[in-house]
This record gives structure tokens, sequence and C-alpha cells, in this order.
């Protein structure tokens, strides 16, 4: 599928909304360039799905113009230059002997915090703080890196009088290295290698950062103090839209690329459907055990997909997060230590593409419903609105329903799988 479609065209015509979520984000939240100086001297970077980096060929002047990009490529991170380039768009390695690529004009000073505990992190950035202030070395802006740490952006407290752009470069990180090691004598806690190198990227604040789904904030001396108890930072649920690790067992076939469907009910609070996940094996016994599911647990009816490796159950009911838990957990469903982790369950239901463009399996096949015995027909349950117009769009019989419930779009899963 296109990653920049708004829809999927199934085997028989019907059409499946997908939203990408980065997208959706970068539609309604414009990032935030008003504390980053000489705009037009800087070089952009974004990290993509397939964990490739694409650099942005184009003049950032304001942020209508990155928004675009953002909204375009759908980035997993963001990222811009913390030094100025007077050709950023076409800068090149510090190996490249092309003398246009690599014209420095200077770099802004910056520290980079991170601990586990953000707590922790949070004391050594009001340390640091207090240094550079004693310093009078001034403060551009203080952010949260959307993680487990903080950005501290200064304005560069030295001028260079060297007109060799190269001798300019070294100039500078000779003086940071200095500065470093008085800082490391005083007892501060970052990154060194962030504050001395040149070449270095950082997060863009307002943009998502993908370990969290969190955005990168500028939040100000205070905001570190409230920051455990700030609830104004932006954040969306990335669920598997990035790269998962260890979840393909086909390792003769290398990473793939698939759409997948969520268990998550979009709209109502921890709430999913029913999504079971166990090995082919024969009809009759599939039938057998999904009926001793529906008698003990009141599932509902489910409807069965089935691929070269395994069978797939869908319930329409909606249930909460421990139900479901506890649920597979005694049907021994192959995907329960994936909700454990994860939270929610997830179905294939596109092709199974390898990153070369082949085809390796194609999508699950609808094998059948397995009404319950104990019911007239009409569900009396809750289910949910968005996974009973997916069952539809793919022209299923989902049955009628009197309670439904959560938003009538799907969001569909665009994923990178590795072995």
């Amino acid at each position: 599928m296109d990653e920049n479609s708004s829809k999927e065209k199934s085997k028989k015509g019907a059409s499946v909304i997908f939203r990408n979520p980065m997208r959706e984000f970068y539609r309604k939240n414009s990032p935030d360039l008003s504390r980053i100086g000489n705009l037009n001297f800087r070089h952009f970077r974004f990290r993509l799905p397939d964990k490739t980096f694409k650099k942005i060929n184009d003049r950032i002047t304001d942020e209508a113009v990155l928004q675009k990009h953002l909204i375009r490529y759908a980035p997993l991170d963001a990222y811009y230059s913390v030094s100025k380039w007077l050709s950023p768009e076409n800068l090149g390695s510090s190996k490249n002997e092309e003398f246009h690529r690599n014209v420095f004009l200077g770099m802004d000073l910056v520290f980079d915090i991170d601990d586990k505990n953000i707590n922790k992190a949070g004391k050594e950035a009001l340390k640091l703080l207090s240094s550079l202030k004693k310093r009078k070395i001034k403060i551009n802006y203080i952010a949260f890196s959307g993680a487990k740490g903080f950005h501290v952006v200064c304005k560069d407290p030295w001028e260079y009088e060297e007109e060799d752009p190269r001798k300019r470069e070294e100039s500078a990180k000779r003086r940071r290295k200095e500065l470093v090691e008085e800082l490391k004598e005083e007892g501060m806690k970052f990154d060194e290698k962030v504050t001395v190198d040149s070449r270095r990227i950082i997060r863009i604040p307002g943009t998502i950062n993908s370990k969290s789904g969190k955005a990168c904030t500028i939040i100000g001396e205070e905001g570190i103090r409230k920051l455990p108890q700030m609830k104004s930072i932006s954040r969306i649920k990335l669920a598997f839209f990035f790269a998962l690790k260890g979840l393909s067992r086909m390792k003769e076939e290398g990473n793939y690329f698939a759409t997948f469907l969520s268990s998550t009910v979009p709209g109502i609070r921890d709430r999913h459907v029913l999504l079971l996940e166990f090995q082919k094996r024969r009809w009759k016994r599939i039938q057998k055990e999904i009926r001793e599911l529906q008698e003990k647990y009141k599932t509902g009816r489910l409807f069965v997909f089935e691929d070269d490796e395994k069978f797939y159950a869908l319930s329409l009911k909606t249930f909460s997060s421990r139900r479901i838990e506890k649920i597979l957990r005694a049907f021994h469903s192959a995907n329960y230590y994936f909700f454990r982790k994860y939270r929610q369950c997830t179905m294939r239901i596109g092709n199974r593409i390898s990153e070369s463009g082949k085809v390796i399996c194609g999508s699950p096949r609808f094998a059948g419903t397995i009404e319950d015995e104990k019911t007239d027909g009409k569900e009396k349950y809750f289910a949910s609105e968005a996974h009973h117009s997916f069952l539809k769009s793919q022209n299923i019989d989902a049955g009628v329903y009197e309670k439904k419930h959560g938003r009538k779009e799907i969001m569909l899963l665009h994923c990178l799988l590795e072995s």
C-alpha cells in the first residue's frame, strides 16, 4: 500500500480507511521553530518508517514550509542541525571536498541530558543551567526531548575570526571541548559528543519522539521541575507504526512490510475487540475450540481468517484489557505475550512485502463465521463500530448488532517487521 494513500483497495474492490498517526498529528500541529535562529541556514533531516534518513533538499524558512514536509513524509523522527551552513540543503559529509557543500557559519552550544529516571535528568539539567548562567551564557531554549531527558540550547558565546570555514569549524569544536572539560570537573553530566560535534542534529521542538509517542516540547526552566505533572505535552498512540524487532519468524526472508488491523476500539478508552491467533490445524478442531471459548467467555460470533501459516479469529464484542488478557491466556493464543507487552493485538490484512518489493505472502483469506449458538442472530452486547465497518468493507456479512460504540473509522498500521 502506498504510504501516502488514505485508502487501500481490497481484492473485492471495497475500500478501507487508512490513517497514518504521524501524518494526522502533523496535519493538526505545526513544529515549533520560534526559538531556532537563522532557520534558512539550518539543515533538516527525517528518520523514515523504514529507518532510513531523508535529507530535506529545501531551504526551510518558516514553520509552514517544514510542516508540508512533515505531512508528506510522516517521519518517525525529525531533526535540525545545531550548526549553520551557507548551503544547508546541499550539506555534504565532513570528508566531502566540494567547498560549497561545507561552508560553516557558526553553531549553537547544545547540551543533551538523558537518564532513565526523568527526575534525575531534571536535576542534572538544573545544575547545568546554574553553571551556564554563572558564565553568562545566554539560553535560547530548554526542551523536553519527548522521552527521557532535556535539551539545553544556548547562543554561541564565542566569535570566530578565521576566514577559512574549515578552520572556523575546527575552532568551534576546540572551544566546546575546553568548556566540556571545565563542566566535567564541576561534576556535570551530559552527552559530551552532542556538545562538541559540529555535524550533530537534534530533535525539532513540536515533533514526535518515536520512542515514546510524546512531542519534543519547549518548556522553560520551571517546566523541568513540573514535568512529571505536566499534561500539556502532546502525545500520539504510535502502536506499531514504527519498526518492531523480533516479531518475524521468517528469518530466511528477512525484514518485511505489512499492514495490520489493531484490536483497539477507536474513541473508547481501554476497549478492545478479541483477536485470537493460532497455528494452522484441522478446521473441525478450530471450530470445537472456538465454540468452547464462546460458551465459557460469551465472546459472541467469531469471524475466522487464514493465511498459509495461521488462523485468526475476530469477535466484534468489546472487552477491557484485563478481560482480553485473561481470554488470550486461557485459549493459549499465540499473541498473548504480544498483547501483554503492547496492550493491543494485531491481525495482518495486507500482503507481506519484502524490502525489495516482492510479495512474500498474500493477504489472509476469510475462512468463515462461527455463530454463537445461544443467540437469535441479533447480538445484544456492545460491538466495535470501526471493526464492524471493516468487515462490511471486505464484503463480509458482519451481522446485526443492537449496540455499537467507538468511532467508525478504523486505523490500519503500516509496519516494517524485522527478523
